[in-house]
């Protein structure tokens, strides 16, 4: 019998001894046993009639081309499926699974354009579909999809053909390409239907039957690739992220915070570690159950999470228990404000059934690098700061470092007083006169904020600014020197010695709020002070960090004729660039200059440069913190004629400063003599 088995046969047979080598080399074998199974009958059955075609006669060579092609068509295709499930068995991502079906499936199905359609989710709003030609690059789509057909679809496992091309959110993505005909293969995962399979044919009739087979195939392979990256994905939600308030867990913030501190360590940052722990819980459950204590921690997070930056990290880290990564903290007084934020929504009471629950927290903060350097030591720091706390009493605020606790409290009492201070007008405005060097007459005033504590005593604004502005305090402030000081023009006006301009701070805070032109507009129009006698000191720091917002308020202010004045000039940036694009008139020398003027040869120069600048810009300048007549007399030499300062006049009150300005309407202002 063997003796009539054609030459092509045994070739035959030999392809199928290959094959199977080459899939059990490739492990797939063991993975997946059936598909050597399924290849054997289909490559045997041709090999069957070519030994029958031996038999009858049949002419040799067309069964050994209809022989090789099938074999090489079934090899292909059984490779691309190897390489499909080996990329599947080494949990490699889905969009990698993708490429290899758009790379692979064309000619294996024998299909003309051929796409993958991942379907709407939670991660990804959107429909997403690769397509692509036989032999050329995916190009990416984003089509509507039609939620009624796509659950039609589910409803047909083996397929189905669109009626409607050019009219099909899918279809039209491969009408595109040149598709007439398309076929839409659903793709599952757990029983739910989450891609679609798109074979495209400028002629139906070219789809074969083993084609559409492959491709069936091909919508299993990339199901089983979907099923296990959902799988990993939840493997790894269920290891990173607590599933009763959905907040990352404590493995998640470890591997978190060792990341952030390579990050600040790197960067030169500090980052802050908020350890929370919830007061009086546990009367929760006792009254509540279980069920209600859960409700309260979802609550509790939810709260929580409303006062931290997108930046930081929120993770449950116990029964009771939270913690608040702060990365890039400026300041270790920002933490404690954090931390106070955190505490004050948690002291607000837990409604629940009926029930009002009052917890508060206990809260402890360790600060990188000066409590630990890596993320155990952190952590440490943190723990035994919060126990600190709850030892100390319910509702406590503790920094692992003691020095820092006296120093947070400290300034949180003295933002409670200044706060007070607001509301009990314990503010006032004094006016320290400029001077013009070459004749000693007032010509000017800065208005400066002065707070007369009653226990304190004077605090000096370096003292009360800092912590104004950063809170809203900083604009209730400004406010309150804006009108007074505008009032005080008009009474100083009705007396004939108003100066030619009064001369005010404005912070970043105020200049970034969107009604500020309109603020001073109003504010001009019901006092009736003119526009050019009000001048706004800024810094230069200002202009950076708020450079586009604060350019645009600036210049609607100053085409409106108010003053711009840049104090403390060649202190910061002392940009040349944003000199050029700045409506500003007035350019203030910093005392630090001016402390050292004709002493230090630095200093001599830096003024000389700033004296450079203004005069070739056309600008004015004005020298502060004029303390000796040696200053005066060099600050005029080089040609700086407005000055302020100890040499002629503290800053003062309103009659004072009226008295000072009609002396020196009749002679030169005599040096200031301090008591």
């Amino acid at each position: 019998m063997f003796a009539r088995v054609s030459s092509k046969s045994l070739l035959a047979l030999a392809i199928v001894a290959v094959v199977l080598g080459a899939l059990q080399l490739a492990g797939a074998r063991e993975a997946y046993p059936h598909w050597a199974w399924l290849a054997l009958p289909l490559v045997l059955l041709p090999a069957l009639s070519s030994m029958r075609s031996a038999r009858s006669g049949a002419p040799a060579s067309d069964d050994a081309a209809r022989l090789t092609g099938v074999a090489a068509r079934q090899h292909e295709a059984l490779s691309a499926l190897a390489e499909i499930d080996r990329a599947v068995l080494s949990s490699a991502s889905t969009e990698r699974v993708v490429q290899s079906l758009l790379r692979k499936a064309p000619p294996v199905i024998g299909c003309d354009v051929f796409a993958v359609t991942m379907l709407p989710t939670d991660a990804q709003p959107q429909a997403r579909t690769l397509v692509v030609r036989a032999g050329g690059d995916p190009l990416e789509h984003r089509p509507g999809c039609d939620l009624a057909s796509m659950q039609s679809l589910s409803s047909e496992p083996h397929g189905h053909w669109l009626e409607h091309v050019q009219s099909h959110g899918i279809g039209s993505c491969l009408a595109a390409q040149g598709a007439r005909h398309v076929l839409l293969i659903p793709v599952f995962v757990d029983a739910l239907m989450t891609a679609v399979l798109a074979i495209g044919m400028t002629d139906a009739a070219g789809l074969t039957d083993e084609g559409r087979t492959y491709a069936a195939d091909f919508a299993a392979r990339l199901g089983v690739a979907l099923t296990a990256s959902t799988h990993r994905e939840n493997h790894y939600l269920e290891g990173h992220y607590d599933s009763l308030t959905g907040l990352p867990n404590r493995r998640y913030l470890t591997e978190r915070l060792t990341t952030e501190i390579s990050r600040a360590q790197r960067d030169g940052l500090r980052l802050a570690l908020v350890f929370i722990n919830l007061d009086e819980f546990k009367k929760v459950n006792d009254s509540a159950g279980y069920g209600g204590g859960d409700a309260v921690l979802r609550e509790a997070s939810a709260r929580l999470k409303g006062c931290l930056r997108e930046q930081d990290v929120l993770a449950r880290y116990g029964a009771d228990e939270f913690l608040a990564l702060l990365p890039g903290i400026a300041a270790d007084f920002n933490a404690g404000k954090v931390a106070e934020k955190l505490s004050a929504v948690l002291s607000e009471p837990f409604p629940l059934s009926g029930e009002e629950y009052h917890l508060g927290a206990s809260i402890g903060v360790s600060l990188y690098p000066d409590d630990g350097r890596d993320a155990a030591k952190l952590l440490h720091s943190a723990d035994v700061a919060m126990s600190r706390a709850k030892a100390g009493g319910a509702g406590r605020i503790m920094f692992f470092e003691e020095r820092i606790n006296s120093e947070v409290a400290s300034r949180a009492a003295l933002e409670r007083d200044l706060r007070q201070a607001v509301h009990q007008r314990q503010l006032t405005v004094e006016y320290q006169p400029m001077i013009d060097m070459r004749n000693g007459k007032v010509v000017g005033a800065e208005a400066l904020l002065r707070w007369r504590h009653p226990q304190r005593g004077l605090v000096t604004p370096a003292e009360f600014i800092a912590i104004a502005e950063q809170s809203s305090l900083i604009e209730q402030m400004g406010d309150f020197v804006r009108q007074t000081v505008c009032r005080q023009y008009q009474s100083w006006l009705a007396s004939g010695v108003a100066p030619s301009r009064i001369s005010l701070n404005v912070s970043g805070r105020e200049i970034s709020r969107p009604d500020f032109v309109e603020h001073i507009e109003a504010l001009l129009r019901d006092t009736g002070m003119r526009p050019f006698c009000l001048e706004l000191e800024i810094t230069e720091t200002l202009l950076v960090d708020n450079s586009s917002r604060a350019l645009s308020t600036l210049k609607r202010l100053h085409e409106k004729g108010v003053r711009i004045a840049i104090d403390d000039f060649g202190t910061g940036y002392s940009s040349l660039a944003y000199l050029r694009h700045m409506p500003f008139d007035v350019l203030k020398i910093d005392r630090a200059f001016v402390a050292d003027i004709g002493k230090n040869q630095e200093s001599d120069s830096i003024v000389a440069a700033i004296v450079a600048i203004a005069r070739s810009l056309g600008k004015e300048l004005v020298a502060e913190g004029v303390e000796t007549e040696q200053q005066r007399a060099a600050l005029a030499q080089k040609g700086v004629e407005i000055g302020q300062g100890f040499l002629w006049s503290k800053s003062t009150s309103p009659e004072q400063y009226a008295r000072l300005s009609r002396a020196s309407a009749c002679a030169a202002l005599p040096a200031y003599q301090a008591a």
